[in-house]
């Protein structure tokens, strides 16, 4: 994915994190990823793998395309 990308879904995530309240901490615990990955995709330095996209989107209950 390119930076584009990575831009459109950390903001995205940022969107939902804030809709909901969640802190990268609380976050990290559930994705089973570090507190730095969650950071990372927030800022967006790096892209979650497509597994990860679908874990985030049940978390928040919310389609894929709507963090990507």
């Amino acid at each position: 994915m390119n930076e584009k990308d990575r831009e459109i879904f950390a903001r995205n995530l940022t969107h939902y994190m804030n809709r909901d309240r969640v802190n990268g901490v609380t976050l990290a615990k559930y994705m089973n990823v570090s507190s730095a990955t969650i950071s990372d995709w927030m800022n967006g330095k790096k892209m979650p793998r497509v597994d990860k996209i679908k874990s985030l989107s049940n978390y928040f209950r919310i389609d894929m395309s709507d963090l990507t």
